[in-house]
C-alpha cells in the first residue's frame, strides 16, 4: 500500500549520484523517525562535513538541519544545533540558533567522558545527525574517496553512543555510507559502495534515513 510516508521515502532515496544507495534504505524508518520526533522535547541536531583538502564545510547537511530544526520549533520542540569549528561559519551564515560549536581541544583525550558530560549538560530527548561523518572500523573518519577527514574535525560518534546507552532517541541521515547511523547497514556499505570497507561507519542510530542527498532526508 502506498502511503504519504512511503511516497516521501521513495522520493528522498532517489540516487542521482549513482552510489547504489537503494540497498541501504531501511524501509519505514522515515515514518518511524517522524513519529518519534513529533513527540520530541529537546532535539540536538548535529551536522557539518569538512571536505578535504580545504577542511571547509560542505553545503549538504547544514541547510537540511536548519529546515528540520525550523519544523520542529514550529511544533513546539526546543532545538539546539551542534557542530565543530570547520563547519561553524556555514551555520552562522544560515542563522542557526542556538548554536554550540565544539573544537577538538574541547573533547580532549577522554572522549567518552566528554560525551557523558555534554549529554548531561544538554539533556536532549532526541539526537539527529544530518550528513555527519562517523568512524569506520579502524576508528578513523573518511570521506567518500576513502581519504581521512581533517584533523580539525570532531568525532561525534561517542555522543550518539552515549545517547543510545541512555535510551534516548537517535536518528541518522546520510547519502553514502560513511555517516553516523550507517552502522545499521555497515555490511551493505562494505559490499556495495566504492571504498566501502574503508569508509563504512560503524556507529548506529535507532532510525536511519538514507537519501540521495542528505538535505533531502
Amino acid at each position: 500500500m502506498s502511503t504519504p510516508f512511503a511516497s516521501l521515502e521513495r522520493l528522498v532515496s532517489q540516487d542521482p549520484g549513482g552510489r547504489g544507495i537503494g540497498a541501504l534504505v531501511r524501509l519505514d524508518h522515515l515514518r518511524q523517525a517522524a513519529v518519534s520526533l513529533h513527540r520530541a522535547g529537546h532535539v540536538v541536531i548535529v551536522s557539518g562535513f569538512a571536505v578535504a583538502p580545504s577542511g571547509r564545510g560542505e553545503t549538504d547537511g547544514p541547510p537540511g538541519a536548519l529546515a528540520l530544526g525550523n519544523a520542529l520549533s514550529s511544533l513546539g520542540a526546543r532545538v539546539t544545533y551542534l557542530t565543530d569549528t570547520p563547519n561553524a561559519p556555514l551555520f552562522e551564515a544560515l542563522g542557526a540558533r542556538p548554536l554550540r560549536v565544539v573544537a577538538v581541544a574541547d573533547v580532549g583525550d577522554d572522549e567518552q567522558g566528554w560525551a557523558r558530560g555534554l549529554v548531561s549538560d544538554l539533556a536532549p530527548t532526541h539526537l539527529v545527525a544530518v550528513e555527519r561523518v562517523g568512524r569506520s572500523g579502524d576508528g578513523v573518519c573518511r570521506d567518500m574517496r576513502g581519504e581521512v577527514v581533517s584533523s580539525s574535525a570532531v568525532s561525534f560518534d561517542a555522543l550518539f553512543n552515549e545517547a543510545s546507552d541512555r535510551g534516548l532517541a537517535t536518528v541518522g541521515i546520510g547519502d553514502g555510507g560513511n555517516e553516523i547511523g550507517m552502522g545499521l547497514v555497515r555490511a551493505q556499505v562494505g559490499a556495495r559502495a566504492r571504498h566501502g570497507e574503508a569508509i563504512a561507519c560503524v556507529t548506529v542510530t535507532e532510525h536511519l534515513i538514507v537519501a540521495g542527498v542528505s538535505n533531502w532526508g
